[in-house]
């Protein structure tokens, strides 16, 4: 087999337009060179042994002048250069020269620094010469007793791949790492010793989970994965250890690492079919889905509540867990929803269907325990003051219902009676349409007139009552000549009338909102990024999707000059991040084009992206041109969404965030309650505070508002404002609002926009 046809575990990029150096020059580079020339040397040397050169003259050399430097970098070559040259004579024996590479290998086994022994050690396994290996095993041996920990779990790996491919040069391997294992403090030292004995003495590896499966859920979670992967191959050969390891799993299931409770609740439903066990793994995978931000992530987890559902045993479990998996539906993704209300639908029964809360209000609906048509009203509240000397507030609750006439009047024959005739005017347009479309339709004359009159019937009712004493307010002139229009049209029902009320006026519509929907969305996300006298006018389209942001920026050549190498040039401030550089472009005189850049988001914090257009005059000699583009603000509204969550929640949250933003109150509204609202429509959040709380009036409040970015980041925010009654009825509301966040960046883009909002409402 020839070199080439070796198997290599390290790629090495080679440039196919450089010429091959000589033997001859190679050898005098690693002989007399310095350590640059001899890695240079010794890269080249590489090169050419992967593409099927022999090169068994620079064997010696490479041992007498490079093996001995202490170099980083060098040693780092050679253990791939030691990888790839061949080891052995044509007839299969080990060639002389290894020897000297067994002698220096042993050496850096023993090298103070723990970055050489750790990397021979990788290296070691890599080796298929057992001739080569023999040597090294006392050195390989004493590793395992290494202070640093990368030493160690290079050394275990070292030892499985040696005791897997040659047993006879350390046939106790399983007992020498369970006595390791067994006084191992390192989690990923531990981890590697575990998968060691998993795969080559599994009984030894139970007995070790035998004297530590109480101390499970102390360990890290890379060994929790392995003793999971343990326990699943275990039992499946042997069912009869179910019983021995369920405990086990049921501790997992309560681990602080999210792969793990994944893994462990899969595992439990493959060992188990009880009804405790399965409601353990749902109730699980719930938590997961919950608790996870990544979307993904959401989806597979709900694929496992969907594969468990399939089981006709465990879907009566999972219907008692109906109420818990509607949680998934604060989740703000389209997609995770849908899965979500799908699966809820499948699980719904008869059994359950009361708990569900829409089903719920209706069921007490039909009770009469809620009467909707009832309207409770707040009386004015007065402020009086206790025998203590405390402040107290008392008001009246009185309830009404709409009198029986009102209750009984159909809606139309409402609107037409209060005196909103633009419904009449909408409504003499539809029966126009039915009674063209009904005559189109039906060839029997004599329905076709029935039809035509009882329509022309009502619109004639509808004119008499608007000019009629009864309405609130009488029929508008507008109104009156559409009304008389359509009735003119019907007594006609000309072919050229039908098509233009049939299908000119529907596609006429369609348009105009077509057209007002565009117009809408582009001019609330253009940015003009230029001015219109600039050589170069730019504006950029923000779309801003979830993590994503797209700038599709517009280039206009206003000037009559070839203009080269256009290239837009973008920085970010914040958490964010340009994926790629723009190309450059060439624009023709007056000439325009479309700049497509894609700009990552990281977290909830106003961002700011800025830059330049730079091109050159095609013809000009001068340096090159520049145009500097406006900011673009990136507004963390976009971000934002309202959140629930308990007082309880609240207020732990409260005491563990560390940033705090106070806002002073700077407006000129007057009333508490509409400062309160401007707040919530500023800034995304909601109020947690119960509405009966905040009812009445007593010259102040304190609410509490929360929200929740889509990266997961909570923002919490106390309001407490007041409106001073000594400066009078128009006196301006004062006071402060705190915020707290788990990032400064959060805290202050919000305290920003408050401020921001303030002064808008000021103006």
């Amino acid at each position: 087999m020839t070199a080439a046809e070796n198997v290599c575990y390290t790629l090495i990029n080679v440039p196919m337009d450089s010429e091959p150096p000589s033997e001859i020059s190679l050898k005098n580079d690693l002989e007399k060179g310095d350590v640059k020339s001899k890695t240079e040397a010794l890269k080249k040397v590489i090169i050419m042994i992967l593409n099927g050169e022999k090169l068994p003259g620079l064997l010696m050399t490479i041992i007498r002048f490079v093996l001995p430097l202490q170099d980083h970098t060098i040693k780092k070559l050679l253990l791939v250069f030691w990888e790839i040259v061949p080891k052995t004579t044509p007839d299969g024996r080990l060639l002389h020269e290894m020897i000297l590479v067994c002698d220096a290998y042993r050496k850096d086994l023993q090298h103070p620094n723990e970055f050489i022994r750790g990397s021979t050690l990788r290296f070691l396994c890599k080796l298929k010469e057992a001739e080569l290996l023999e040597p090294l095993m006392p050195a390989i041996r004493a590793c395992l007793e290494h202070r640093h920990s990368y030493v160690r779990r290079n050394a275990v790996l070292a030892i499985y791949t040696i005791y897997r491919n040659f047993e006879h040069l350390i046939p106790d391997a399983p007992e020498l790492i369970h006595d390791f294992l067994v006084n191992e403090k390192d989690a990923s030292c531990k981890r590697n010793a575990f998968m060691m004995l998993i795969h080559a003495d599994q009984d030894r590896a139970l007995d070790y989970l035998s004297t530590c499966i109480d101390q499970v859920q102390t360990f890290g979670d890379i060994l929790q994965l392995v003793i999971v992967e343990l326990i699943y191959k275990v039992c499946h050969a042997n069912p009869s250890e179910r019983a021995r390891f369920i405990r086990c799993i049921y501790n997992l299931l309560q681990s602080s690492s999210p792969a793990v409770k994944y893994e462990a609740a899969g595992t439990l439903v493959t060992l188990s079919s009880a009804p405790t066990a399965i409601k353990a793994a749902a109730q699980c995978y719930i938590d997961l889905i919950i608790k996870e931000s990544d979307n993904n992530v959401k989806l597979i987890v709900l694929d496992r509540l969907v594969e468990l559902k399939e089981h006709p045993a465990h879907e009566r479990v999972l219907q008692d867990l109906v109420m818990d998996i509607l949680r998934v539906l604060s989740t703000p993704d389209l997609e995770v929803r849908k899965k979500t209300l799908q699966l809820a639908l499948d699980l719904v029964s008869s059994r359950n269907v009361e708990e569900i809360p829409i089903v719920e209000s209706e069921i007490k609906k039909e009770a009469g325990e809620l009467k909707p048509e009832e309207e409770i009203t707040v009386g004015p509240v007065q402020k009086l003051v206790t025998e203590m000397g405390t402040y107290a507030t008392q008001s009246a609750l009185s309830s009404s219902r709409p009198t029986k006439k009102e209750e009984d009047r159909p809606p139309l024959r409402g609107f037409l009676l209060d005196g909103d005739f633009f419904v009449a005017a909408s409504l003499a347009t539809t029966l126009t349409k039915i009674a063209l479309r009904y005559v189109a339709l039906v060839q029997e004359k004599k329905k076709q007139n029935s039809f035509v009159a009882e329509a022309m019937l009502l619109m004639a009712t509808i004119l008499h009552l608007g000019k009629s004493s009864l309405p609130k307010k009488p029929i508008t002139d507008d109104d009156v000549d559409r009304i008389s229009l359509c009735l003119k049209v019907l007594s006609e029902c000309s072919p050229l009338m039908n098509d233009i009320f049939n299908k000119e006026c529907r596609q006429s519509l369609s348009q105009m909102l077509s057209a007002k929907l565009e117009e809408e969305k582009l001019s609330q996300k253009v940015t003009q990024l230029t001015g219109f006298s600039d050589p170069v006018y730019a504006e950029a389209y923000v779309h801003v999707n979830q993590y994503d942001i797209v700038l599709d920026v517009l280039v206009v050549n206003q000037t009559s000059d070839t203009l080269q190498n256009c290239t837009l040039e973008l920085a970010t401030l914040g958490d964010l991040k340009l994926v790629e550089k723009p190309s450059p472009l060439t624009l023709a005189p007056h000439d325009f084009a479309n700049i497509k850049a894609n700009v990552k988001v990281a977290s909830t914090e106003n961002g700011i992206i800025f830059g330049n257009i730079v091109y050159d005059v095609s013809g000009a000699a001068s340096d090159r041109n520049c145009v500097v583009l406006s900011d673009i603000h990136i507004d963390i509204m976009d971000y934002i969404q309202p959140a629930t969550c308990t007082d309880a929640e609240f207020r732990q949250m409260w005491a563990e965030f560390e940033w705090e933003n106070k806002v002073t109150v700077n407006t000129n509204m007057i009333d508490l309650n509409d400062y309160l609202q401007h707040i919530l429509k500023s800034t995304n959040m909601k109020c947690l505070t119960p509405e009966k709380a905040l009812s009445g009036y007593c010259g102040f409040m304190a609410a509490n508002l929360y929200a929740r970015s889509i990266f997961g980041e909570d923002a919490l925010a106390n309001v407490s404002i007041e409106k001073p009654v000594h400066q009078g009825p128009d006196a301006a509301v004062t006071g402060h609002i705190r915020i707290r966040a788990k990032s400064q960046g959060m805290a202050l883009s919000l305290g920003d926009k408050i401020n921001l909002s303030q002064k808008k409402t000021s103006l």
